[in-house]
């Protein structure tokens, strides 16, 4: 096999002469022709190369995945191809080994990769041990277990190990390379037959497992043993490479796309409220698969520069006419992994026995409950825990329904040809085909969105906004429908007249100098238009909302739904889908030592921690006094006030100007240890440079408690800060703090705990009523004028507290870590509401100009400032208190001690 790709290497060079035989023309005529195949053939490596080397500037220019790692690994990439191409094909497959190997090593660190090797081999090994397949198994499935219980921290013993090295860092890697694979490979060596065997060397068998991409993306193409082995540079190996590199093209495309849909299309939930919005909702949610498609693409792309020549990921899934159409457009992969493994064994014993239909249903029903299981295994390995729930096991089982009863239709009455292979016209066929199509697209986006929003009441809620808009609207989507319609049916016409509307083909690589060329164009002019347009003096050039939208491309954020929900708490508990493999990155922390309660509480909202204890009113909660935790890997202690605090005398020594901070999760400092938050660092920097002044020493004592919205504010300035006798009452506000205040309000609500007589008014008047479902309560809370009258009594309550104790109100803004979702109007909204309230205006907007998210964030998915981040909002503190020191009369202006 090895001897018959090699010569398919030279199988193009000689393309342009052999059909001459040597003997009729010169030595130097022959010579000359064979100089220009290898040229040409050079021309296009060079083309392909150059192609690849802009589209990686691109990825950095966009910063595209950028949290998974892949950035790190583009120089090893464009590298390790050059040098693959020009390696005899003998030292190819070795050379592909230690280059994942080294890519292992620059995502995860070298202990790491040398841990992920060794268990890896390990497994390998098994696999090929002299025994009976049963007792492979049977091993396997013990070394699986032992593996199991330690990602999922259920062995105390090695929860050191656990929780750092392994469930952190190596155990997610290590279960997104094996956990199919394995089983696909065993089911392979079984049936492997002795030529075979001998055909497959041991480099391609291991990296089969270890594949560089699969360490930066753990949702990974399930990719199966035989395919892999048997394209393996199957084609000419510069059609191989420039297939590749087209795929990685359409990857950066397809992210950029969902880019443009994650930030400007999907409308929050409670910002649903007509029609339009509903429409929007629903599709918005099925785009999204975008990413996933776009990871694929580009991780299939990447092994085609190393002469995988594999079957395209997707195709054109949007586009999907039926059920049993939709699977293999949108998950090729994993459609024949379950039919391999799952569905013919079954359906082949059951058919001898019980015939075809009764075989088909139980093979198909086997089938989605082995998908429903197996995703939650395959998440368990990314997340630690088994996300096991109704609305997946709802999600599968119509979708189970709707291919299983796809399939008894085909058997009825058999399976006919699409409209494109048809040789003649037929309006009314293109016109049904067009409305399956249509019917497929917003039944899945249906069905999509429901997973996602993951609370049926909630979903069907939403859903119900639709029936508020007038006929108009209705109108317009009817229009809207048709004009699809129309455009379908001219589409197929066009086809059936031989028109092309894709200029190239992802397929597998193949012969042909056209298809070469018509790729090479395409990649090339769109690599360069990526490239182009993320340069600033282009974008400048643009002017306007055209450069400002490509700029807003450029990084990697949460849209606002996103961002708000995070801060309030639920991305604590599960944030997309994602690990934080690039700690794997530079920004990982040193993993602390814990006990199984407190690796638990990891993983847990803070609300939902032994940390607190819940107070049966509108408070909802508050922090335990002198009770300490490990909490997101960071010792969380409070004092006996039960603040995240030093201790500090309830009696105001002589002397001391003291300042009482309300604020949430940013200020309590989440992810920190209590001596590293902006309020701790402030009040050191104060006493050591102004202490022995105006005032013998400051104090600011933190009463900040994440997920705490406006109305705990006012009632812990109400009952607690005042025996405290702060000289200056400062509330931390960010621009989550309006739909926080909303959704914290709602729950409230909802649990019936005694409210204000102004908030009890304010209820009544939006119609909100008992055992109103969560999203209805915060759309009428969220619809005018409600949200600006909380806002303003809140605001108004803190003052007027603070007055009467004769305190100053202060009011600051603090700004998240994430860039994106603080808009300039929101700021201003709120700083102008504060400032009419009565409070002394403070803004630390700029405090993270200049820095990058990831540089500042306590991890990937959890934007609260890191330690970085905290001294930076305690830079831009500090001088906004010297500012308005006049007004707060801190005593600080020429106090200063000179160092």
């Amino acid at each position: 096999m090895l001897k018959r790709a090699e010569d398919r290497l030279n199988q193009t060079y000689t393309a342009a002469v052999v059909s001459i035989p040597e003997g009729t023309m010169p030595a130097a005529v022959w010579a000359g022709a064979w100089s220009r195949a290898t040229a040409e053939r050079m021309g296009r490596m060079l083309l392909t190369s150059a192609q690849l080397g802009v589209l990686l500037l691109a990825m950095h220019a966009f910063q595209l995945e950028k949290a998974s790692g892949i950035l790190k690994l583009t120089p090893l990439i464009f590298g390790g191809f050059l040098v693959h191409a020009a390696l005899p094909l003998a030292y190819r497959a070795p050379f592909f080994l230690v280059l994942s190997f080294a890519a292992f090593g620059v995502v995860l660190g070298v202990l790491q990769a040398i841990l992920l090797i060794a268990i890896g081999l390990a497994l390998i090994g098994v696999c090929h041990l002299p025994i009976a397949l049963r007792w492979r198994i049977l091993v396997l499935a013990a070394m699986g277990a032992g593996l199991i219980a330690l990602r999922g921290a259920w062995l105390p013993w090695a929860l050191p190990w656990g929780q750092g090295q392994w469930a952190g860092r190596v155990l997610p890697v290590l279960g997104s390379m094996f956990m199919f694979r394995l089983v696909i490979y065993l089911y392979d060596l079984r049936h492997e037959k002795g030529r075979e065997k001998g055909r497959v060397s041991i480099w391609r068998r291991l990296s089969y497992f270890f594949l560089l991409p699969n360490v930066c993306f753990l949702l990974f193409p399930v990719i199966d043993y035989r395919t892999y082995q048997r394209t393996y540079y199957d084609g000419d190996p510069l059609e191989i490479y420039q297939q590749g590199v087209l795929r990685i093209f359409r990857g950066l495309t397809h992210i950029l796309l969902y880019r443009v849909v994650y930030y400007y299309l999907v409308p929050a939930p409670w910002a649903v409220t007509d029609l339009g919005s509903v429409v929007l909702f629903v599709v918005s949610a099925w785009l999204l698969f975008l990413r996933v498609s776009g990871v694929f693409h580009l991780v299939v792309g990447v092994l085609g520069l190393f002469g995988f020549n594999l079957p395209k990921p997707q195709h054109l899934y949007f586009l999907a006419s039926s059920p049993n159409d939709l699977w293999p457009r949108a998950s090729l992969y994993w459609k024949d992994f379950m039919m391999k493994v799952f569905y013919y064994p079954t359906f082949k014993p059951l058919q001898r026995r019980w015939g075809l239909t009764r075989a088909l249903v139980v093979a198909t029903l086997v089938v989605f409950v082995a998908t429903w299981l197996l995703h939650s295994y395959q998440w368990f390995w990314v997340l630690g825990a088994f996300p096991f729930g109704g609305t997946d096991a709802g999600f599968w089982t119509i979708f189970a329904a709707l291919v299983l009863a796809n399939s008894l239709w085909e058997l009825k009455r058999g399976k006919r040809r699409s409209l494109t292979q048809r040789a003649t016209w037929s309006a009314s066929e293109a016109l049904t085909h067009a409305s399956k199509v249509l019917g497929m697209f917003l039944l899945i986006s249906l069905m999509w969105s429901w997973w996602s929003t993951r609370d049926t009441g909630r979903w069907l809620s939403i859903l119900a906004k639709g029936g508020d808009s007038a006929f108009g609207a209705y109108a317009m989507l009817g229009l809207g429908i048709a004009g699809i319609l129309t455009a379908g049916v001219a589409i197929q016409y066009a086809l059936t007249r031989g028109w092309r509307f894709g200029m190239v083909d992802d397929g597998p690589a193949g012969l042909g100098g056209s298809s070469y060329r018509r790729s090479a164009t395409v990649t090339s002019l769109g690599g360069l238009l990526l490239l182009g347009a993320s340069q600033p003096q282009v974008q400048q050039l643009a002017g306007g909302p055209a450069g400002g939208f490509v700029a807003s491309l450029q990084s990697e954020r949460l849209n606002q739904q996103d961002a708000e929900r995070q801060l309030r708490g639920y991305y604590e508990t599960l944030l997309e889908t994602d690990v934080p493999t690039s700690a794997l990155s530079a920004q990982a922390q040193p993993p602390a030592q814990t006990t199984p309660s407190t690796a638990r509480s990891d993983r847990r909202p803070l609300a939902q921690t032994d940390a607190v204890r819940y107070t049966g009113d509108a408070l909802l909660y508050e922090l335990k006094p002198s009770y300490e935790l490990m909490f997101k890997r960071r010792l969380l202690r409070t004092n006996e006030w039960g603040m995240r605090d030093k201790a500090y005398t309830l009696a105001k020594p002589p002397g001391t100007y003291r300042i009482a901070l309300l604020g949430g999760s940013i200020s309590m400092g989440m992810g920190l240890g209590g001596e590293e938050t902006y309020e701790s660092l402030v009040e050191e920097r104060l006493n050591r440079e102004h202490a022995g002044g105006p005032n013998a020493q400051y104090e600011i004592l933190n009463f900040a408690v994440g997920g705490y919205g406006l109305v705990q504010h006012v009632l812990v300035a109400e009952r607690k800060i005042f025996r405290f006798e702060p000289d200056v009452v400062l509330y931390a506000a960010h621009s989550g703090e309006y739909l926080r205040t909303l959704d914290v309000l709602g729950r409230v609500i909802q649990r019936g705990a005694e409210l204000p007589p102004f908030l009890r008014d304010l209820v009544r008047r939006a119609g909100i009523e008992p055992g109103m479902a969560s999203g209805e309560v915060r759309r009428r809370l969220g619809s005018d004028p409600f949200p600006r009258e909380i806002g303003k009594w809140g605001y108004r309550q803190i003052v007027e507290a603070s007055r009467r104790n004769g305190a100053i109100p202060a009011w600051v803004f603090v700004p998240q870590s994430h860039n994106g979702i603080q808009p300039p109007e929101t700021i201003e909204y709120m700083s102008a509401m504060a400032s009419e309230a009565g409070f002394v205006v403070l803004n630390l907007g700029d405090a993270f100009d200049g820095q990058s998210t990831e540089e500042i964030s306590v991890a990937r998915g959890d934007y609260h400032p890191n330690a970085l981040g905290n001294r930076l909002l305690a830079d831009r503190l500090y001088e906004e208190l010297r500012a308005h020191d006049g007004v707060l009369k801190l005593g600080l202006t020429g106090t200063g001690n000179r160092r």
